[in-house]
Order: structure tokens, then C-alpha cells, then sequence
């Protein structure tokens, strides 16, 4: 079983403060997720996202979805988050929110962020159309952003550079200690 000593746990949320993004890469089995897991239980409120191939904007930011004989707009998972932290940090409750994004090179991120991207600036803002309505987005500083990435799958895509610049790279090598 990996172990998160206290040390690493620190420095990784001293970052996360300094950077608000960061993507832990490294081989498979280096306990990126678990490290993942370990940090959510200091924040107020942990959303937790795998992507995959078919992984869309829709599903991230949100999107007109045929219900039956209906067309609706709803809301994707970091909208509804987002909202979540920009209501706790008009409200200044002091509440923190930790995304984390499994595998955030398995679907095609950039447009899965879609306009979001320019908004992991943390000084710029949107115009997001939400179901005929335009509604302002910007990404508090209180929510947080990891993403885990495996290195060795080349049947995966790399993150191209408009993103990969937002987010800082913190590698997880294997320990050799727990290989010996």
C-alpha cells in the first residue's frame, strides 16, 4: 500500500496555493491518485473526474442534450463546481475546492476545457452561453486543480501547450526503496 508521508502532502498544497494547477506525472503505480486522495481530505469540497476518448465539452462545461423528444441545456460537472466556489468565495466562508482530473490526457483536454482554458489564468473571465442565456465564468482562487497523467501510455496525446503552460508539471518517479 503506498503511504503519503506529511513532508510531500505539504509541499504539494504549498504549490497547489502558489500555482492553483498542477498536473502529477510519472509511471503507473507511483501513487499519483492515492496522493490525489490524500490532499482532497484537506479541502471543503473534492470533485473527482477520469477522462477518457469520449470524454466532451458537454459533459465539463455543459451542453444541449436530447432528453426523449425534448432538447435541454444542462450544466457540465466543473460549471456546477465552479459555481459551487464562486458562491463560497462571494460568501467569504473560507471553503476550498479540489478538482481532481484522472488521466487528464486520455481525452482530447483542449476541447474538453474548451474556453475555460484561458480562464486557468485566474485573471481572466468568459462569456458562457447557458441555455440562451450569457453568464460571466472566471475560476476562483478558491478551487484548486490537479490533474494525474501516466507518461509511459503512448496510445494516448500529449496536452498541447496552451494548456500544459497552465498547469505546473510535478513528476512521481518510482521509489526505488519500495521496488528493491
Amino acid at each position: 500500500m503506498a503511504t503519503v508521508n506529511k513532508v510531500e502532502k505539504d509541499l504539494l498544497k504549498k504549490i497547489l496555493r502558489d500555482y492553483h494547477q498542477l498536473i502529477l506525472s510519472g509511471p503507473p503505480g507511483t501513487s499519483k491518485s492515492y496522493l490525489c486522495k490524500e490532499l482532497a481530505k484537506d479541502y471543503s469540497e473534492y470533485l473527482h473526474i477520469q477522462f477518457h476518448p469520449q470524454y466532451s465539452y458537454q459533459q465539463f462545461v455543459g451542453g444541449y442534450v436530447v432528453e426523449k423528444t425534448d432538447v435541454n441545456y444542462h450544466k457540465g460537472v466543473m460549471l456546477d463546481f465552479v459555481d459551487k466556489a464562486i458562491k463560497s468565495e462571494k460568501d467569504k466562508d473560507g471553503k476550498t475546492y479540489l478538482v481532481v482530473i484522472d488521466e487528464i490526457n486520455r481525452a482530447n483536454t483542449s476541447q474538453v476545457f474548451g474556453d475555460l482554458i484561458q480562464c486557468l489564468d485566474r485573471n481572466s473571465k468568459v462569456q458562457i452561453i447557458c441555455g440562451g442565456v450569457t453568464q460571466e465564468y472566471y475560476i476562483p482562487k478558491n478551487l484548486y486543480i490537479v490533474g494525474t497523467m501516466n507518461t509511459t501510455d503512448r496510445t494516448i496525446g500529449a496536452l498541447d501547450y496552451a494548456l500544459k503552460r497552465r498547469f505546473l508539471d510535478v513528476y512521481c518517479g518510482s521509489n526505488p526503496q519500495v521496488l528493491a
